[in-house]
């Protein structure tokens, strides 16, 4: 029995939206009917390659229609929660790119509503799909790595400046969601530092600390004020160190082998330059093979199919709740100066 095609439409059609048109658009199981822009110029170059797609200004047309099983939310980040909160009390489910709203208890509510009406939220924490960071994650868990000590992550460009929400807000949201999933616990801690250069209160940089129970330690620098475009992610250990580029088209991933040892017999007073307390060496570099899969139509296909299962996707907003929660504690860090402790 061949089972009916999930009937998708899709609010914004900016530079992701489009993007993400295309990758619904090509997702098995799914048929991506109607999508809305209140910007008719939108319309101009999808149109003509998307002749089976109904373009409209109006979001009503979307909520409204009972022929829409479910609805992708690709608008600027400060509509994300009212447009949501609309599809799902029309009973659609509901796709969301990231940031998941800018308000923790927005998240909540939303969540809440959502699990009540037995509706699908997700969220666009597209690494988490991403084949290079799955590998991370499996790596680290592997006792070749030995223990590890902290993550630390990148994201910087020149360019695309908001005006509604900072930095962090825009960029941090990959990699607190990374850290969250690979060291699988909660921050007891977090403290972030930025500056507004350009607009008041609107910050351009930005450096997040995130400390947890378990000693490990997680560092977080944005910022769209950079001379050019950076995408790392580093996983440290103590028998291996793993970095990951993700703005080279092939070996994105890097493996370093090391060793490492501390002389506990010298004491305190002996003299240190004539003796090593600790000793550092590097060992063999790996460049594994990676999956070459697209993310974005792992992550589509993940929404259709939790749909089809009914069950709570990778990225499922409870999930996301836990990335709002430290972007607001990092967010309220950056207003007083001090470190927030997440109870």
């Amino acid at each position: 029995m061949t089972l009916a095609k999930l009937r998708i439409g899709q609010l914004g059609l900016g530079q992701w939206g489009g993007t993400l048109l295309r990758a619904f658009n090509s997702t098995e199981g799914a048929a991506l009917t109607t999508a809305c822009d209140a910007d008719r110029r939108q319309f101009a170059s999808l149109a003509s390659t998307y002749p089976k797609v109904e373009f409209v200004t109006d979001p009503a047309e979307l909520l409204d229609s009972p022929t829409i099983d479910a609805l992708v939310i690709a608008t600027p980040a400060e509509t994300h929660y009212e447009l949501a909160k609309a599809a799902i009390l029309a009973g659609k489910h509901v796709f969301v790119e990231k940031p998941f709203v800018l308000d923790l208890k927005q998240a909540q509510e939303l969540v809440e509503l959502a699990d009540r009406r037995s509706l699908v939220l997700m969220v666009g924490h597209l690494l988490l799909y991403h084949p290079a960071y799955v590998e991370l994650k499996r790596r680290v868990h592997q006792p070749e790595f030995g223990d590890l000590y902290y993550l630390t992550s990148e994201r910087c460009n020149l360019g695309r400046i908001r005006s509604n929400e900072n930095v962090m807000w825009s960029f941090a949201p990959h990699d607190v969601a990374l850290i969250l999933w690979i060291l699988e616990e909660r921050p007891q801690l977090v403290r972030a530092v930025g500056r507004a250069y350009l607009q008041p209160h609107i910050e351009d940089v930005c450096f997040m600390e995130m400390h947890f129970a378990s000693g490990r330690f997680a560092h977080v620098h944005t910022s769209w004020l950079f001379p050019r475009k950076v995408r790392t992610f580093t996983a440290v250990g103590s028998r291996q160190l793993i970095d990951v580029d993700d703005t080279q088209l092939s070996n994105k991933m890097t493996v370093v082998e090391v060793t490492s040892s501390i002389r506990p017999d010298l004491a305190p007073y002996e003299d240190r330059y004539h003796y090593e307390l600790a000793t550092f060496r590097r060992g063999d570099t790996l460049i594994p093979q990676l999956d070459n899969s697209e993310p974005l139509a792992l992550e589509c296909a993940e929404f259709v199919q939790s749909i089809r299962d009914r069950r709570q996707p990778l990225t499922s907003g409870q999930a996301s709740l836990s990335v709002v929660d430290v972007l607001s504690a990092a967010q309220l860090s950056l207003r007083t100066g001090e470190p927030v402790p997440l109870d």
